[in-house]
């Protein structure tokens, strides 16, 4: 009878730990996943900086046929398609910078959600803060945005803790 408790606890040990052993593997990836998402959005941003409409629309499932959905400040919501956005991004003489904090990254095999307070700046100067919400798919090019919704809210920087 003892030899099959020592036996029984013994297996027991083993699949604790085999279970641990996956769980951190598991976690490992997703952390890495979750950095290939942060990063993704990162090329986002440094493409609107450098005015590059090819490094913008390859970041895009649908290419410049990606619709943008804003919600304003006073609560209308509008959109324009990457296409629109890009031809005024080439036309703009404005220095443009967006950076986003503390994002909410959740990934589930080949799809992700990117969720982030961000400020956004034209020639240095903060014009508006808000809320920037991406969902992405990996594809055999990496992660890849399928949808892109925001807030532009211009009093809402010290609500969102701007760093």
């Amino acid at each position: 009878m003892m030899k099959h408790a020592s036996l029984s606890m013994t297996l027991m040990a083993v699949m604790l730990l085999g279970t641990s052993h996956v769980s951190q593997a598991q976690t490992a990836e997703q952390a890495e996943q979750k950095q290939a998402v942060a990063a993704t959005i990162d090329k986002l941003f440094n493409a609107i900086g450098e005015k590059d409409p090819q490094a913008l629309t390859a970041l895009f499932s649908q290419g410049e046929d990606a619709i943008f959905y804003a919600v304003l400040g006073d609560g209308r919501v509008i959109h324009e398609t990457l296409a629109e956005y890009n031809a005024n991004l080439v036309k703009a003489t404005k220095q443009y910078r967006e950076h986003a904090w503390t994002p909410t990254i959740q990934v589930r095999g080949k799809i992700a959600s990117y969720w982030a307070p961000y400020e956004f700046l034209v020639d240095g100067n903060t014009t508006h803060c808000g809320i920037d919400n991406f969902l992405l798919v990996k594809t055999d090019n990496g992660w890849q945005i399928t949808a892109a919704n925001f807030t532009v809210e211009p009093d809402a920087c010290s609500e969102l803790n701007r760093p």
